[in-house]
């Protein structure tokens, strides 16, 4: 080759080299600029969350038309009462004659009972049932939905005790939201509360749970409490066996995995591998969806078939909540 092609020839290979160098040290640049500036904030990944979580509860069929129940006839049963009990701190809470009180806005029908501070029926007021009756999903005699608790050695379900509700009832309409409180009242600024908040427009019921100050009174087995969640569900459809075939119970885990039981026979299965967001008690076209802002630690599940003809399937939930002993808890959870 000659000398001035050699020269020629070295030149640009020279030149390509730095040009090459330059090109890729701005694209890591770029890169590592990108990384940074395109990093979603702690705002956008709750969103995309929520998001996914709705997704996940939509894919079960019908699940955004749907929220806990049972019938406004419903009258509530006092257990029988231990006398040793009744003088306890919560003595009390065993005496008190139970009452309803009543939510609503413009999709539903909630109805509470303060035996227990819990929901008892939610009413689907823009559905019916194949025989033109008020669509009411769970059968409110043989439900359940409360702590499980350790309480100065002594096992305490709160489902038994009478909370004392801070409104008769609630009527929301339109934008607004309000919230209304079962407090149950074991001493001195020491307590335990449901707070209910409902909106005018949706099938969304909040439902934040708060402990106030019994850290020196509930013994918490591994540093956790037990929320019990029990119900019959009833039958929707004229074809119980078709009704039947589709209901289960399906839960989420916090990574976004969904798990079922099985849909032909009965089964308990205990997930505690990772966190649990939601748990959903569903049917054909209908669901019971309890969400945890922050997930349960565990869900131990079941699911069983009644032999009568008005409930498809009995289901239940045991759900363990992370209890660290301080003075607050709180746990923000949804029905759906």
């Amino acid at each position: 080759m000659p000398k001035r092609s050699r020269l020629l020839f070295n030149w640009y290979f020279k030149i390509m080299d730095r040009n090459t160098f330059t090109g890729l040290f701005l694209i890591l640049v770029i890169l590592v600029g990108s990384t940074f500036l395109l990093k979603p904030s702690q705002e956008e990944i709750r969103k995309e969350q929520q998001r996914k979580t709705q997704d996940s509860l939509r894919r079960l069929g019908g699940v955004n038309r749907k929220a806990p129940t049972a019938s406004a006839s419903f009258t509530p049963q006092k257990p029988a009462i231990d006398s040793a009990a009744l003088k306890s701190p919560l003595g009390n809470a065993l005496t008190t004659k139970p009452t309803l009180v009543f939510l609503e806005n413009k999709q539903l029908k909630v109805v509470l009972s303060t035996q227990g501070g819990r929901i008892v029926s939610v009413e689907l007021k823009n559905e019916k049932t194949f025989d033109k009756q008020p669509l009411i999903l769970q059968n409110p005699e043989q439900s359940k939905f409360g702590l499980t608790l350790n309480v100065e050695g002594k096992p305490v379900q709160t489902n038994d005790l009478n909370f004392t509700p801070s409104a008769s009832g609630l009527t929301v309409n339109g934008s607004d939201s309000s919230s209304l409180t079962m407090h149950l009242s074991y001493g001195s600024n020491q307590s335990i509360d449901y707070v209910y908040t409902l909106k005018g427009d949706g099938y969304k019921v909040g439902y934040n749970l708060v402990l106030n100050n019994m850290n020196n009174v509930v013994q918490a087995k591994n540093n956790q409490i037990t929320l019990d969640w029990e119900a019959s569900l009833r039958k929707q459809e004229r074809d119980m066996k078709m009704e039947r075939t589709y209901s289960t119970v399906y839960l989420e885990d916090t990574e976004g995995g969904i798990n079922e039981l099985s849909l032909t026979k009965d089964e308990q299965k205990l997930y505690a591998e990772k966190k649990i967001q939601w748990v959903s008690f569903k049917q054909r076209f209908y669901s019971n969806v309890l969400i945890a802002k922050d997930g349960f630690a565990s869900a131990d599940v079941s699911v069983g078939t009644d032999i009568n003809s008005n409930d498809v399937k009995q289901m239940s939930a045991k759900m363990q909540l992370p209890y660290s002993g301080a003075a607050s808890a709180n746990y923000p959870m949804e029905f759906y």
